[in-house]
């Protein structure tokens, strides 16, 4: 895209950065948003070149009538939740554990794997900073990237 913007193939350096979020403040805040009607029914989980089966990936909702109002309880209690332990899912390389696949691999393998790969992934970004910590978050951007 920038390529064409700008009218020709340039060679670009990427840097990958990321912000971290209190897991339970996050949970909570994800809670919030279903409740008020947010479904991502219509992300596909790509991994490995396919999306996840129905048996794989289940929902937790009727996908005619959406999650709107949940309770807390019926979001605690969803086996399937995808908001538990998302950011470290979203950080990890999933195909460590075939992807969103259960069988074959006791969750605590699986959880272990996933945060050993995530933390990987981290030490590999040119930055990442914590919400809760923004004000020094951006001073260290600023700083690592030069930009003060």
């Amino acid at each position: 895209m920038l390529n064409k913007k700008e009218g020709g193939r340039r060679v670009r350096r990427y840097f990958y950065t990321t912000f971290l979020r209190e897991p339970i403040a996050r949970f909570i805040s994800e809670y919030r948003h279903v409740n008020r009607g947010a479904t991502w029914i219509a992300s596909r989980h790509i991994c490995n070149g396919r999306a996840p089966t129905s048996d794989e990936l289940p929902l937790c909702f009727d996908p005619h009538l959406g999650w709107d109002d949940v309770s807390l309880d019926e979001f605690l209690h969803c086996p399937f939740n995808l908001a538990f332990n998302r950011q470290t899912r979203m950080l990890a390389d999933l195909t460590l554990v075939n992807c969103y696949a259960r069988n074959g691999m006791d969750p605590k393998t699986r959880n272990r794997i996933l945060l050993e790969s995530a933390k990987s992934n981290l030490r590999n970004m040119a930055f990442f900073g914590i919400k809760e910590r923004m004000d020094d978050s951006q001073v260290m951007f600023e700083r690592l990237f030069n930009l003060r």
